[in-house]
């Protein structure tokens, strides 16, 4: 298992630079190193709270769904349990191994565990200590989403669905647990009767997640103003989630998908796996519920956020969590099962055009970050800084010629800055993550 080391060492013009570029913005950095300080001793033991015992639910409806047993009892025996889960992952053909991970070199990590420590979508959670916001209502919407998410891939994989009223239905769950004015509907409505052998905890179970998302939104005051803004990155996402189930990856379909949004008519600037990977990271969509705590939230925020967000800083979060998975070998057709999706890395060209562009949506972002002058103007920069450094501190971001690669895109950042926030995470990860999680 590879250590988390950043090996970062102060020079006398990082001070120098730090007296230059930061004392006269002391008043951000004290806010900044403020919420960092709610994200490690409030926000992480909230969320991981949360996490293990949606996993536990996860596990044990995933279990009924492939007929295995499924024991949670945290003092089993580890090699009891990688026996379990490599029986488990035989039994899945590879379009279905959304959880393998080679028990001989990895420890176990469960679903929502991969998504959002191993694979760093904790950035999200950075949300909760935004001011006003209610950390245990992000929290707990947070995890029942992400959980619906995982769960509807994982279903529609191992049943490889391809049919599109029935991925359709099932996937109204999405855009329902974000509209708690909608009534919900039967999600299962086309599934045909016997063919899929689902026993009434899924269909329940899907109901519960959808229910408790909207339970939480309905107590956010000015969710009302952003509900419309919110169900556009939902649909998108949706649409998408759809798409990529239908096509199963093949590339001469798989690309096409941003064609059916225009993309280049708005952002021309953009590959179409670059919008793609904008209209998978759900940044914008916690952004704006953070913003939707203030009841006196004005429409301009609200609109300066989605500008800022899609497709730039969603882009980013995406594209450099790609990267660093970008090379493992636990390849299966283009896709890493340590994601669970394509790698969008794998279209540019080359290394050195990857780099070239996460480096384009890191300057864009705060230049539009920037331009936009956003309320809370220092929290937005800082998630942009936050997220190149947390996913450029991980070792995966450093093997083999992504070492150098991770090297020139962090000096983009200015030799203080890549010094300075490789420092924090040397200080916070530890804090954050479990050994396990840091590879």
């Amino acid at each position: 298992m590879m250590e988390f080391n950043t090996n970062i060492h102060f020079l006398k013009e990082d001070f120098v630079n730090l007296h230059k570029n930061n004392f006269k913005d002391a008043k951000d950095i004290f806010r900044v190193f403020s919420m960092l300080g709610k994200l490690v001793f409030k926000t992480m033991p909230d969320l991981k709270s949360q996490v293990k015992h949606s996993e536990k639910l996860m596990g044990e409806l995933l279990a009924t769904l492939i007929g295995i047993p499924c024991n949670h009892n945290e003092e089993q025996n580890e090699e009891q349990n990688k026996d379990q889960y490599n029986e488990q992952n035989k039994n899945l053909n590879k379009n279905q191994k959304m959880d393998l991970i080679d028990i001989d070199t990895y420890e176990y990590v469960s679903i929502l565990e991969k998504d959002y420590f191993a694979n760093k979508e904790y950035i999200k959670s950075v949300f909760s200590a935004f001011p006003k916001v209610d950390t245990k209502k992000m929290i707990a919407f947070m995890i029942n989403y992400s959980t619906l998410v995982a769960y509807l891939n994982f279903l529609c994989c191992y049943k490889d669905i391809k049919d599109k009223r029935i991925l359709h239905q099932l996937y109204l769950a999405l855009l329902e647990a974000v509209d708690p004015s909608r009534k919900t509907s039967n999600y299962f409505k086309y599934f045909p009767d016997g063919l899929y052998n689902l026993q009434n905890t899924e269909k329940d179970y899907v109901k519960y997640l959808v229910d408790s998302c909207r339970n939480q939104i309905k107590k956010i005051p000015s969710y009302g103003k952003v509900k419309e803004f919110i169900k556009k990155y939902v649909f998108m996402k949706k649409d998408y989630l759809i798409y990529k189930q239908l096509h199963n990856h093949d590339d001469t379909q798989f690309l096409n998908w941003s064609e059916n949004y225009n993309y280049k008519k708005y952002y021309p600037e953009l590959f179409p796996w670059e919008f793609q990977a904008a209209a998978y990271s759900d940044l914008v969509l916690y952004a704006l519920l953070a913003a939707a705590f203030d009841p006196y939230l004005e429409m301009e925020t609200i609109i300066n956020i989605d500008k800022a967000y899609f497709p730039w800083i969603n882009g980013l979060q995406v594209l450099l969590k790609n990267y660093v998975n970008l090379y493992q070998n636990i390849y299966t057709d283009g896709q890493n099962i340590y994601t669970d999706e394509y790698n969008f890395s794998n279209c540019y060209d080359n290394l050195r055009q990857c780099e070239e562009r996460l480096v384009f949506f890191y300057n864009q972002s705060l230049k539009v970050c920037s331009e936009l002058k956003l309320n809370n103007n220092y929290m937005h920069r800082a998630i942009i800084k936050l997220t190149l450094a947390f996913y450029l501190s991980d070792p995966r971001a450093h093997i083999g010629l992504k070492k150098v690669a991770s090297r020139n895109i962090l000096a983009s950042a200015g030799t203080f800055n890549l010094r300075f926030w490789k420092t924090i995470m040397s200080i916070i990860m530890p804090l954050i993550l479990a050994t396990k999680y840091q590879y």
